[in-house]
C-alpha cells in the first residue's frame, strides 16, 4: 500500500472519531468577552482531554495562557501541543483557534446550534467551519504523524497551536504565543 493509499485509509477510518470531536466541541460555547462570552477555558480543557485519551502525553503540552480579567478563569486559553522531531532546528507551525462568534437570532437556526447535526454528509452547527475543522484537522494530523511515523515529523519539531481567539480583536495574542516560545525567530515558520 502506497503512503497515499495508508493515509486515505486512516481517514476513512478516523472519520466517526472526527465528527465526536467536532460534536464535543460544539457543544461547548467558547465566545470571546468582547461578544458577551466567558472565553475558551472550558473548550480548552476539553480538547486536551480528548488529546490525552488519543494519545498525546502531558509533557507535549505547552500553556501560553494570556491573562483576561473579563472571563472567569482570568485566562484565555493557548495550548501549544509539540511533536518532537530528530533535531528543533527547523519547525511547523499549525494554528487554529477555539472561539466562535455568537449565534445570532436563534429562530434563524434550524437547530440547536450547539449540536452538531449531520445533514447530507455534512456537518452543521456553531463553530463547525470556524474553526473546529481546523481543531479537529490538527488533531488528527498529529495522530496520524506519530502514530503512522511520517517521516516529516522525525526530522522536524511540530507545534500545534490552539489559540485563544481569532474571530475577535486581540490584538497582543500572537505576538503572547511568540515571544513566549520561540527560541529563534529566523528557525520556525507559520502555516
Amino acid at each position: 500500500m502506497t503512503e497515499n493509499e495508508t493515509l486515505s485509509t486512516w481517514i476513512k477510518n478516523s472519520t466517526r472519531d472526527m465528527v465526536a470531536l467536532e460534536t464535543l466541541l460544539t457543544s461547548i460555547p467558547a465566545i470571546a468577552p468582547e461578544s458577551g462570552g466567558n472565553g475558551e477555558s472550558e473548550k480548552c480543557a476539553a480538547l486536551e482531554a480528548w488529546l490525552l485519551q488519543a494519545g498525546f502525553s502531558k509533557s507535549q503540552f505547552v500553556h501560553l495562557d494570556a491573562p483576561d480579567t473579563r472571563v472567569k478563569s482570568g485566562v484565555r486559553p493557548n495550548l501549544l501541543v509539540t511533536i518532537p522531531g530528530k533535531s528543533d532546528d527547523f519547525a511547523i507551525w499549525v494554528m487554529a483557534h477555539m472561539d466562535v462568534v455568537p449565534t445570532g437570532e436563534l429562530s434563524l437556526w434550524e437547530s440547536d446550534p450547539w449540536t452538531v447535526v449531520e445533514k447530507d454528509g455534512k456537518l452543521f452547527g456553531r463553530g463547525v467551519e470556524d474553526n473546529q475543522q481546523g481543531l479537529v484537522s490538527a488533531a488528527f494530523a498529529g495522530l496520524y504523524s506519530t502514530k503512522m511515523l511520517i517521516s516529516i515529523c522525525l526530522s522536524t519539531y511540530v507545534i500545534y497551536i490552539v489559540t485563544s481567539l481569532i474571530d475577535t480583536p486581540f490584538v497582543y495574542l500572537a505576538r503572547w504565543i511568540f515571544n513566549r516560545f520561540m527560541k529563534n525567530e529566523n528557525n520556525h515558520e507559520m502555516c
